[in-house]
């Protein structure tokens, strides 16, 4: 089935759509980047580049273009990280800070002080409607944990003033690398310094202010994100209080992950690109600075800095080849969905695909468009491989049940773009290979309960919709029609999904096909038992002649005395199915709850021998359970 050109368009857009959400998430699923802290020129064409590596990680190589061209004599060292440094935490405890976000943040900053090493200094500055140092650089982790534990939430956010103040301290004392750690959770409500100011001293002073910004109703990270991109700093966003632990932990051990590296610039130009990269932990870590007027000013302006991430993929792939495997798996999984739900024009040829008569129908390969040919390439591929493994007759059989005017390599195609989509999309989101897996089987499973679904439900509303049906056999086998022509009527008149069934079985008389043996393949089709001694009926009145329509006429009083008792037997049971689903959920919904509440309690169940045994034998009475219980409300009729 050849996609239109609507369908295209459609799946390009979504597509795209998919690979921007993707793409734009892709940065922000890791934590590591690559930045230059400072530049020293002062013995040109000899530069010297300070680079700060925010990982836990340690490089093991370096790489340096200049203007595009590699520079092969580089020296590195890693002395930087040996350099004591001072480090203020700048904390807002602000109102909206109350109770758990403070109780976090107080959390992790004792964390950050204990893997302080023991030359580091550490002041902390706090911030609401006015700004107080609680405590000025020093070594002391006693005094600094007590000026913690002080600490309460009320007032405003000054977060501008703040910074504003503790930059301006902190040009007065250079003898030191500086650093400085600011977290707040909403904007700035009042401040007497505006941002602007705060960005523009930013930028001119040589210590980095890293943001984290916890999210909230008054969260607006424009202007801190400015800020720290102009001291060369970074932003880093929190959903939640529960993460600044970790983050904290984190960033303490990259202060000392710092490096040095120096060459000899062979530019002839002004103005230099440097590109570095870092190889850390199987990926490449690159940055891009700009220097300026290098002849004239020994200290040049770091106009910009662009940290990148690229994954190593055998060692070819970069963030583009991750955005296009993407973009092509959303691309064919929107494709394989359209071919699906989208309706296909109503011609003679598209009904006649349907039922596989034009199989061995040609079209001039050289008039298909490039995309009809890759499409078709695709399908083509995927229905040898499934003839070959016997897949075809198995989804055939339940497609049609189920309704779907899909062909079975079609959809095996789709099910398989599911799957890679899923995996390529968790892989590049994520990198859990647990979480991957778990999906991965989702989207096996899933499609497959969701045709079973379609299948059962098909199957009832087939079942309600016979004896009207019946009845409309009848009428027209009175007003003088044969069993063919009444056939052909309530396929035109009957509701879905009968009429579609009865229009199958016309269609298929008339291109030859017994009208025994069609009635018979779409009893099978369907699956209703009641449909089948319909079926069995019209085959023995055609061998020994009769009143057919006084037959029909029977067969639909019989089925609607057969619904009605159906009804009443569901109500009857109503109430022992409802407490066989509780008894069910109840025991895994308060285990969860347990789990949740006390992860120690319910983890003997899963860590200690008799924890396994005794969780094993409830699963297995609960199975057994759930067997019984469905025995007794299922009443055989």
């Amino acid at each position: 089935m050849k996609p239109s050109v609507s369908k295209w368009i459609i799946a390009l857009i979504a597509a795209f759509i998919v690979t921007t959400a993707t793409s734009v998430a892709l940065p922000n699923s890791g934590d590591s980047s690559l930045r230059v802290e400072k530049t020293d020129t002062s013995h040109f064409p000899q530069i010297k580049m300070f680079l700060g590596l925010a990982t836990k990680k340690q490089a093991t190589g370096f790489k340096v273009w200049e203007n595009g061209r590699e520079v092969k004599d580089i020296s590195v060292s890693s002395k930087a990280s040996k350099q004591p440094v001072d480090v203020t935490l700048l904390i807002d405890v602000s109102g909206s800070m109350k109770d758990k976000p403070l109780d976090d943040a107080k959390a992790a900053a004792k964390v950050f002080i204990e893997r302080a090493r023991p030359d580091d200094r550490i002041a902390i500055v706090t911030f609401s409607s006015i700004v107080t140092r609680v405590a000025d650089f020093t070594h002391d982790k006693v005094e600094l944990v007590k000026a913690i534990d002080e600490l309460s939430a009320d007032g405003e956010t000054a977060v501008y003033d703040a910074l504003f103040e503790s930059l301006g301290a902190g040009q007065n004392t250079k003898e030191r690398r500086q650093n400085f750690i600011l977290l707040s959770d909403g904007a700035d409500t009042a401040s007497k310094i505006s941002g602007e100011a705060v960005s523009e001293l930013a930028g001119k002073s040589d210590i980095p202010v890293s943001v984290i910004t916890l999210q909230s109703s008054e969260f607006d990270p424009r202007l801190l994100e400015e800020i720290a991109e102009r001291s060369n700093g970074r932003l880093l966003n929190v959903l939640s209080s529960e993460a600044l632990v970790e983050l904290y932990d984190s960033l303490a051990a990259e202060l000392h992950n710092r490096y040095q590296i120096v060459f000899k610039s062979r530019a002839n130009k002004t103005n230099v690109g440097v590109k570095i990269e870092a190889v850390v932990g199987g990926q490449s870590l690159q940055t891009i600075a700009r220097l300026e007027n290098l002849p004239r000013r020994p200290q040049p302006v770091l106009k910009k800095t662009k940290a990148t991430v690229v994954n190593r993929l055998g060692g070819l792939a970069n963030p583009w080849l991750a955005i296009g495997l993407g973009f092509l798996a959303a691309f064919l999984l929107v494709i394989a969905f359209a071919n699906l739900i989208l309706p296909s024009k109503n011609t003679l040829s598209a009904q006649l695909k349907y039922y596989d008569q034009l199989r061995g129908r040609k079209v001039r390969e050289d008039k298909k468009p490039v995309s009809g040919r890759a499409y078709e390439s695709l399908i083509d591929r995927v229905r040898q491989m499934s003839a070959r493994h016997d897949f075809t007759s198995y989804s055939q059989q339940k497609l049609e049940q189920a309704g779907l005017p899909v062909k079975p390599h079609e959809y095996i195609a789709m099910h398989l773009l599911i799957v890679v989509g899923i995996s390529l999309s968790v892989f590049f989101l994520t990198g859990s290979l647990v979480l991957g897996l778990l999906l991965i089987a989702l989207a096996v499973i899933v499609p497959l309960l969701a045709i079973q679904i379609m299948i059962e439900r098909r199957k009832r509303v087939f079942g309600r919709q016979l004896p009207d049906t019946l009845d409309m056999l009848a009428s027209s086998m009175r007003a003088g029609y044969g069993l063919q022509q009444a056939i052909v009527s309530a396929g035109d008149e009957a509701r879905q999904p009968t009429g579609a069934e009865f229009k199958r079985v016309a269609n298929q008389t008339q291109m030859g096909m017994p009208l025994e043996d069609s009635l018979k393949k779409m009893a099978a089709r369907i699956g209703n038992s009641s449909f089948k001694w319909v079926v069995l009926s019209i085959a023995i009145h055609r061998e020994t002649g009769g009143n057919l329509a006084e037959i029909l006429d029977n067969l639909s009083a019989s089925l609607r005395e057969r619904e009605s008792m159906r009804r009443q037997l569901s109500a009857l049971t109503a109430e022992g199915r409802l407490s066989a689903i509780i008894l069910i959920i109840l025991p895994v919904v308060e285990g969860l709850l347990l789990a949740y509440m006390n992860p120690s309690y319910m983890s003997l169940l899963i860590n200690t021998l008799p924890g396994v045994l005794m969780l094993t034998t409830a699963i297995v009475l609960m199975a057994f359970g759930g067997i019984w219980l469905k025995k007794i409300t299922n009443i055989e009729y």
